[in-house]
Parts: structure tokens; C-alpha cells; sequence
């Protein structure tokens, strides 16, 4: 039933593609990887069972075990993946494409790998990283908060506290500088960017960084912040659920709410453009723009033609 084809690892053989001769009901029952799903030589597939997968993001601190990297694949050392029966959670870990090469290429042995895992980076760090800046135009740049899009010198802050900033580039030709620090509804950091360098806590209950999203989860399922990142001029806050202070920012892809500390609704915005001003949310109400003007129950309904 199966042709030993090229391989990624010894051991490591590839289901025929479905025929008249063997067709793909048949090939469901005989690999549940079929259309040249990778399957061992003990029939197990690279499928990692998501409770097994979250315990090993969870022990190797949502990153490279070397660097710190959120950006990861599963590596499977203790046995290696051509020789595993189950996927064991002690014997997986999380590496980079860098890090992972460095392996597959033979320039790091699984007992290397083994030491590393005793001690993960992002354990010991406190947090994983994205490994490199996020991709920020000079020219065209903007955070969009559900639907409501914010750019140029655009501030966001709680009481004093900043919680988001769009700085301008520091000279012609260099970035936008994005800095925001997310906070779940337990008043814990969720993720924390600082001029397009990006990282997540230890702490939270799970972290899945997946294509160009990025969600941070506070519960099971209980999504804290979703994240995409679309290069170069895009940074989406998909949803987030926060509490800060006393404060509370719910975002979606429909609309945007803020309450003060006194459970009072201060902006509601449903579709818009916000460009060259800060928001403050005071004790009781909102002020938009430099003169301090404040303003109570403020919607933004259309953008600005």
C-alpha cells in the first residue's frame, strides 16, 4: 500500500495518491495522512494532538527552546519522529527554522536538543519573541482597531497610561515605530510590542501564532487578543478583550467599545478613520485631540470622505 518515496528523515514513507485501483475511501482507511501525508514506519503521522501540542508550547514557554522565537515548528528528539510510536510531549519541543536546520543539517544532535529542552530560552526569559521586527512602511502605515483605522502620530491612552503609540520614522526612509502593551481581562500583559519588536509572557494560557496571526488566549476558549500583522502596512487588532486599570477596551471586527472605571461608555466606533490625534480616556470621559476637549459617548459611524 505504501512506496518509500523521498524523505525528510529516514523512516519516513509517503502514502500512494488515490487510483482506480485504490481508491481514496480505501486510502482514508489505510492513512489518515493520504494525498502524500508524511507517515512513519510505525504508522504515526505528523499530526500532533492539540492537548499534546499545547503542553509542549506550554513547557517550552511558546518559543524556541534556543532563541526565543514565537515563530516555530514541532521537533520531535526522544525518539526522533522516524522512530516515535506516540507523540510524547516530553519528547517534543518547539525550534525555530533556523534553530531546526541546524538539526536536519546535522550541525546539532537530539541530544543537544535534550539539554536545551531542561532549561528553555523562554522559560528562563520570561517570554518568546517574534525574532525579528515587525515589517512597518515610511511611507503608508496604519493600526486598524476592528473597524475603526488609526494613523499617523496616533495615541492611545488610559488615564496617562499608554497603552498604544504610532511614532513617526526617526529619519527618511526608516519605519513607523509601533509600540502597545495588550492586557487580558484579568488585568495580566498579554503582549507587549516596543517599536515593532513584539513578545508574549510565559503566562498566558496559550499562545498560537499561526500564518500571520498571532492569538494570545486567557482560557480554553477565551481568545484575550487576535493579532494580524499584514505587511507593510498593516497591523489588525482582529478582537481583544482587556482590562486595564479599571478600564475596558472590547474589540471586533464589527465594532470597538470603551468603558471607564465606572462602567460608564465612553466610544463606540463602528467604521472609520482616526489620523494625527490622541485619544485619553479620563475617569469619565474621552478627550480626541490635542486641546483636551472632552467628549462623552463619542461614535464613530462612517469614514471621513
Amino acid at each position: 500500500m505504501f512506496v518509500r518515496s523521498w524523505a525528510a528523515e529516514p523512516g519516513i514513507e509517503f502514502a500512494q495518491r488515490p487510483s482506480e485501483k485504490n481508491p481514496e475511501p480505501e486510502m482514508r482507511k489505510v492513512c489518515p495522512a493520504f494525498y502524500g501525508g508524511a507517515m512513519n514506519v510505525h504508522g504515526l503521522t505528523r499530526h500532533i494532538p492539540e492537548a499534546v501540542a499545547r503542553e509542549v508550547r506550554i513547557r517550552c514557554g511558546f518559543g524556541c527552546i534556543s532563541c526565543g522565537s514565537a515563530i516555530y515548528q514541532y521537533h520531535h528528539f526522544d525518539p526522533p519522529f522516524a522512530e516515535a510510536r506516540q507523540h510524547r510531549t516530553d519528547g517534543i519541543a518547539l525550534l525555530c527554522s533556523g534553530c531546526h536546520d541546524m538539526v536536519t543539517r546535522g550541525l546539532w544532535t537530539n541530544d543537544h536538543i535534550a539539554l536545551l529542552a531542561k532549561a528553555p530560552f523562554c522559560a528562563c526569559a520570561g517570554y518568546a519573541h517574534g525574532g525579528h521586527p515587525l515589517e512597518v512602511s515610511p511611507e503608508d502605515f496604519a493600526v486598524r482597531l476592528g473597524p475603526v483605522t488609526c494613523r499617523n502620530l496616533y495615541l492611545l491612552s488610559l488615564d496617562r497610561d499608554v497603552v498604544l503609540i504610532l511614532e513617526p520614522p526617526e529619519q527618511t526612509g526608516a519605519p513607523f515605530r509601533l509600540s502597545a502593551r495588550f492586557y487580558d481581562t484579568r488585568d495580566r500583559l498579554a503582549l507587549m510590542i516596543w517599536r515593532n519588536e513584539w513578545q508574549v509572557g510565559v503566562g498566558n494560557y496559550d499562545v498560537k501564532v499561526v500564518g500571520q496571526t498571532i492569538r494570545v488566549y486567557e482560557a480554553a476558549d477565551q481568545v484575550a487578543l487576535g493579532l494580524a500583522v499584514h505587511p507593510p502596512h498593516n497591523v489588525i487588532i482582529e478582537s481583544l478583550r482587556m482590562l486595564h486599570r479599571g478600564y475596558r477596551i472590547g474589540i471586533s471586527p464589527q465594532q470597538v467599545s470603551m468603558r471607564t472605571p465606572s462602567g460608564k461608555e465612553v466610544f463606540t466606533g463602528f467604521a472609520g478613520e482616526i489620523a494625527g490625534v490622541p485619544m485619553i480616556l479620563g475617569k469619565d470621559n474621552l478627550s480626541i485631540g490635542g486641546n483636551g476637549i472632552a467628549v462623552n459617548n463619542w461614535v464613530l459611524t462612517r469614514r471621513p470622505e
